[in-house]
């Protein structure tokens, strides 16, 4: 019983692998997008492998960005495309790991199986009080950012 059950599975399974159940492809054309740009520092030092997130406050959208040894990142849309659409944002800062494809931080694991320590407050991730209006007149957003 157990056989025939398992065969029409998987074979479902392969159909739908290879039919590309990921969706269809993002009309780009209808999305405007700007290349905004960046530094973050702590307490006046570039903070290297941090989480930028420019969440939209009205849909629920966000651009993303890692910044470099330099504290310096620029912003993603999706894996394909730069940039982040106008409008208002809630920025957050983290330094506890990547984003999800939920939008949220993944908290990455240390070598030791121990979880990261945020290194910085929580007003600038969790309950963020970083907010911007992103438009044309205005690419380049520094966050200088203090540890106490």
């Amino acid at each position: 019983m157990f056989r025939n059950t398992f065969v029409p599975l998987l074979f479902s399974g392969i159909v739908l692998m290879l039919s590309g159940c990921g969706g269809g492809q993002v009309d780009y054309g209808s999305v405007t997008l700007l290349p905004v740009s960046g530094t973050v520092t702590l307490d006046g030092e570039p903070l290297e492998g941090a989480t930028v997130k420019f969440k939209d406050n009205e849909n629920f959208t966000f651009s993303f960005a890692y910044t470099d040894a330099q504290g310096y990142y620029e912003l993603q849309f999706d894996s394909v495309m730069m940039g982040v659409t106008p409008g208002d944002k809630t920025v957050s800062i983290t330094t506890t790991g990547p984003i999800t494809e939920g939008g949220e931080e993944e908290v990455g694991e240390m070598e030791t199986g121990s979880k990261k320590k945020e290194q910085l407050p929580k007003r600038y991730n969790k309950d963020s009080e970083l907010k911007v209006n992103v438009s044309s007149e205005k690419l380049v957003y520094d966050f200088e950012l203090a540890s106490k």
